[in-house]
Formats: structure tokens, sequence, C-alpha cells
């Protein structure tokens, strides 16, 4: 609760003569006595609210080019790291089939050697094992690769108890004077039924005995 009390005019003519003269009019004011005395309340802004509404500007647009700042950063980190991821990918990928077709193949061609091209490879293997694991690595059970041809190349995709996510198969054909084989692996990386092909081919013949053709056929490497 708060009274009103007059200033007392200290200045009249018992006192010195009335001030007002000579001077600008004084406006007479009233002094606020408190009777019960309060703590006065404090007003703070909320947070990122200022009590300059030019300041409060300048902030929003500050926190706009932060904003703008950490999207270019992340967009440039995201264009630079998911080419490498893939590239990643794909590498690891390639090298199971890429090393397993290698070994297969190379067994392939010193298996021909001092064989009459008609019977230079071995006979088809099928797939081993029957389906690619499906979106995972798998161990083989023992036995898995005790098929005639995989012993006469000395294969298998890995060793006993290592997980591989390829199945790998061997195809040969021969004719008089000629013979061919495909050195095959398959692998279902994502689990969807869908498999890529990795392939590599070798051709005997009278003439030039046996030889690795070049390059790998791949398809839906990724899937």
């Amino acid at each position: 609760m708060w009274i009103a009390a007059p200033i007392v005019n200290r200045n009249g003519p018992h006192n010195g003569g009335n001030r007002r003269d000579g001077e600008e009019r004084e406006n007479d004011f009233l002094e606020f006595c408190p009777i019960h005395e309060q703590k006065p309340r404090l007003w703070y802004p909320a947070p990122g609210m200022s009590l300059n509404p030019h300041l409060r500007r300048r902030t929003r647009g500050l926190q706009a080019v932060e904003l703008g700042m950490v999207l270019s950063v992340t967009g440039t980190l995201l264009a630079i790291a998911v080419p490498c991821w893939m590239r990643e990918a794909r590498t690891s990928h390639f090298a199971e089939a890429t090393d397993g077709l290698s070994r297969m193949s190379q067994s392939a061609i010193a298996y021909a050697h001092n064989r009459p091209a008609s019977s230079a490879f071995p006979v088809s293997a099928p797939l081993t094992p029957a389906t690619p694991p499906r979106g995972t690595r798998e161990a083989d059970p023992p036995g898995m690769w005790n098929h005639p041809t995989w012993q006469a190349l000395k294969f298998q995709a890995a060793r006993q108890g290592i997980p591989h996510a390829f199945a790998f198969g061997f195809e040969s054909q021969s004719s008089p004077g000629q013979s061919a084989f495909v050195a095959h692996a398959h692998a279902d990386f994502d689990g969807d039924g869908q498999v890529s092909t990795f392939e590599l081919r070798g051709t005997a013949d009278d003439s030039r005995g046996p030889m690795l053709e070049p390059g790998m056929y791949v398809d839906a490497e990724l899937e």
C-alpha cells in the first residue's frame, strides 16, 4: 500500500525567497512513501529474447547463418562419406568373390596342364552351398566341399569354421580338341532373394593349351 505526501517548499519567503523567480517553473511532485516494504519484481527476458528489437533481429539473422553453415558442412561431409562408404562396401563385396574365383580358376588351369584339351578340366560341380546365405555370412558344415571336383581343384570357399557370404560353382564343357569352364560365385547381401553374380572363364585347346580369359563378368554386385 502506498500513500502520497506533499513536498514542503523550503525555499519560501522565510528561507531565502522564492527560487522560482528567474528560473523555469518546476512541477510540483509527490513523493510516494511505502507503508509496507516490498521487494521489487525484476523482469527478465525469455531465452532467445532481447529487450532491444534490433538486437533480436541480429540474433535471428545470426542463427540463420549458423544453421546454413551447419547444413553446408553436413552436406559436404555426406558428399564425401557416402561415395567412400559405397566404394568400401563394393570392395569388401568384391574381395571374397574375386579371391575365391581366382583360386578356383588358377587351380583349374593348373589341373589342365599336361592333359588332353578335350578333357582338360574337371567335371561340373554344383553350387556350394546350394543356396547363398541370405543377408549374412555362414560357416560350412563338415563335408560340404567333398565333391570330386572341389577335391581335384583343392577348393573351398573358406577355411573350416570361417563364415562366408558367397556360394561357388564350377561348370565345364568339353568337345574334341577343346574345353572350357565357368567359375561362378553368388551372394545375397541384403537377404531379398536377388543374388549378385561373379564369373571367371577359361579355355583349353590343342594349339594354345589352357588359358584364363581376361576380365570378370559381374552382375548386380550390390543388388
